[in-house]
């Protein structure tokens, strides 16, 4: 079973692509805010949000999402 992302390996991954929080955000359907609060620990990454960022993490985001 793979191990849950955490909030600092998201963030570690998301300034390595030189992402900001927004365009992030983008590309799983979330607001920056969300991001935010998920870096900072103050909201869990649901199971569904987990399933996308291990395809994005992993470069196998099957389409691009956009909110």
């Amino acid at each position: 079973m793979e191990t849950d992302i955490t909030p600092a390996v998201l963030k570690k991954w998301r300034k390595e692509k030189k992402l900001t929080q927004t365009q992030l955000g983008n590309r799983v359907g979330l607001d920056k805010f969300a991001v935010t609060n998920i870096e900072h620990g103050k909201r869990k990454i649901s199971a569904p949000e987990q399933l996308l960022f291990k395809l994005l993490l992993r470069g196998e985001l099957p389409f691009p999402v956009t909110t």
